[in-house]
């Protein structure tokens, strides 16, 4: 559906990864932001147009990276072992291109990221680990302020 390797090929991937680390690897989890909302409110095809955008817009981001993989119904990874590449304009990139997306249903797409880096740690479990961690952290922080707007809204 989103041309992106998938959680099969993640999993080889992470199993090499966990044997023999290159010099240099970053991983970056992404996760969709009000997948549920969009399928409960508009259905399925709404949602898939949620996550095809999404995998567009890591594309875009990404250019050039290959292992770009979607592991969950919303969820991504990417897998860096050029340290050339600008991670944070990577993100930079794609928070842009998700606000501009548009579709039948999307007006825009928000996405949660988190990284980590041989740069912060040598086993590849630990960057996978603490990606996803500052990626959920990244999730409540957004979930946590749009509560915030909407009970500001309601007063």
């Amino acid at each position: 559906m989103t041309g992106l390797l998938n959680r099969r090929k993640f999993s080889e991937k992470s199993d090499e990864f966990k044997l023999f680390m290159p010099p240099y690897c970053c991983v970056v989890m992404v996760d969709i932001n009000g997948l549920k909302a969009m399928n409960d409110t508009y259905g399925h095809e709404a949602g898939d147009e949620l996550i095809i955008g999404a995998a567009e817009c890591l594309k875009a981001a990404f250019d050039g990276v290959e292992s770009i993989f979607r592991i969950g119904g919303d969820e991504f990874c990417v897998i860096l072992t050029d340290p050339q590449i600008d991670v944070e304009s990577c993100l930079d990139q794609l928070e842009a291109s998700c606000q501009q997306r548009k579709g039948h249903y999307v007006k825009n797409i928000s996405v949660s990221h988190g990284f980590a880096s041989t740069e912060e740690f040598t086993d590849f479990r630990t960057i996978l680990k603490t990606a996803d961690h500052r990626m959920y952290e990244n999730k409540r922080s957004y979930y946590s302020a749009a509560n915030a707007d909407n009970t500001q809204n309601q007063t």
